[in-house]
């Protein structure tokens, strides 16, 4: 898990586009690799809890709504 970077490239090649039913492309490939960057770098200390510093209010709560009861469930504090 700590060297978790190692196999990012390999596993990232499984990565396609997302596309609904109707065939419309919701995310691309490049975008999802754009999106999965960070994992092909070892863990920054400097971006633990970046979230928490850079989420809005509403964000927060949109979030909360949808993920809430299963972070208390995880023992999250919310």
């Amino acid at each position: 898990m700590l060297r978790y970077f190692e196999r990012t490239p390999e596993r990232l090649k499984e990565h396609r586009a997302r596309v609904r039913v109707d065939g419309a492309v919701l995310v691309s490939h490049e975008q999802r690799l754009w999106q999965q960057r960070l994992t092909t770098q070892s863990l920054q200390s400097s971006r633990v809890f970046q979230w928490k510093r850079e989420m809005s209010e509403a964000e927060r709560a949109e979030f909360v709504l949808y993920a809430g009861d299963t972070l208390e469930e995880l023992g999250y504090k919310i």
